[in-house]
């Protein structure tokens, strides 16, 4: 096996773990876990906009083959054991698969009165829109920019710098990274806010309850998980 494919098949070390060898300055290190931390708010934003965005467009064909295309690149992209991005955006896919499936097991679902919503049809979020009323270029551009920011993040989070490279030359530029990726993030929430002015979606009741229970998810997967790796971290 040649050097290249070997290190394809090495598994990837998180950006603390890479660094955790190289760091001599208490300041550097306060730097990394502060870059750490800024990479992992801003994971959380990108999927609380994903998410959004996701629940801000009529529920149709044309739309749900739009984010297919988006997971099925992400999975393409993903190895379990070298990601922590990706691999949480199919684990918050999969839960949310679960919680439609249970609540389609039910005949009476136990819903908060404030998510109520007699007047809407649970087949359909909002008003009722034709496909070809959808601006697919503008979609399409928006879900890319939602792929770009994830590998940004991912790499960030992964990043196992080169021979060469000082510590504080690597931190500078993951920094920068993150710079860029979070004013990609603010285009991002503006342009869903424009979406969803134009469409006006509406959730229903289940719609709802799907979409608060998504946003909990979402914060347990990266909260949780990052306060563990920090403790093992001290």
């Amino acid at each position: 096996m040649s050097k290249d494919e070997k290190d394809q098949h090495r598994p990837k070390k998180s950006l603390v773990e890479w660094l955790r060898g190289d760091i001599e300055l208490e300041e550097d290190w306060e730097t990394v876990k502060e870059i750490k931390a800024e990479a992992v708010e801003l994971a959380t934003e990108l999927f609380h906009l994903l998410v959004n965005l996701m629940f801000s467009l009529p529920k149709i064909d044309l739309v749900d083959a739009m984010f297919q295309g988006l997971f099925n690149s992400l999975k393409y992209q993903c190895k379990e054991e070298n990601s922590m991005v990706i691999q949480r955006i199919l684990v918050l896919l999969e839960f949310a698969d679960e919680e439609v499936k249970r609540l389609k097991r039910l005949k009476q679902v136990d819903i908060p009165e404030e998510y109520s919503d007699t007047d809407q049809d649970d087949e359909f979020r909002g008003i009722e829109l034709r496909e070809n009323l959808i601006e697919v270029g503008h979609i399409d551009q928006l879900i890319l920019q939602f792929f770009d920011s994830i590998l940004c993040l991912e790499s960030t989070l992964l990043h196992e710098g080169e021979q060469g490279v000082s510590v504080k030359d690597l931190l500078s530029a993951l920094k920068d990274d993150l710079d860029r990726c979070g004013k990609e993030l603010k285009t991002i929430a503006s342009r869903i806010d424009e979406v969803k002015a134009e469409y006006k979606c509406i959730l229903g009741a289940e719609d709802h309850f799907i979409y608060e229970i998504m946003k909990f998810k979402i914060n347990e997967l990266w909260n949780q998980e990052f306060e563990s790796e920090e403790d093992e971290d001290q």
